[in-house]
């Protein structure tokens, strides 16, 4: 039976999230690059492991906005985020049709 890992990435006591991110994340894995962005952003991303294997991220600017930043990141890797609450992010699989799958692995 397989059983779905789920990441959970925050940074301890990040009481502000920025408006913009003031470092560029640079073309790396995709898991590499999600943990940057949490680090810098002060978001919690959860995501299943799957998700993210194999996968590359091209980056993102600096000075732009978080979400735009997570946008970039996620650019070209058939996934999408919502939030869960005001400091979580969810990264889900885009299912045909361009809706994210809000079910896979989410507990539900």
């Amino acid at each position: 039976m397989f059983t779905p890992v789920v990441l959970a990435i925050t940074v301890c006591c990040a009481a502000a999230y920025p408006n913009e991110l003031s470092v560029p994340i640079s073309p790396q894995p995709l898991a590499d690059a999600l943990e940057a962005f949490a680090k810098s952003s002060g978001y919690q991303l959860v995501y299943r492991a799957d998700l993210a294997a194999g996968s590359l991220s091209p980056g993102a600017e600096a000075h732009l906005p978080a979400l735009e930043t997570l946008t970039q990141l996620l650019r070209g890797t058939g996934l999408s985020f919502k939030f869960v609450n005001d400091h979580t992010i969810a990264i889900l699989q885009i299912l045909c049709g361009g809706r994210a799958d809000r079910t896979r692995g989410m507990g539900a």
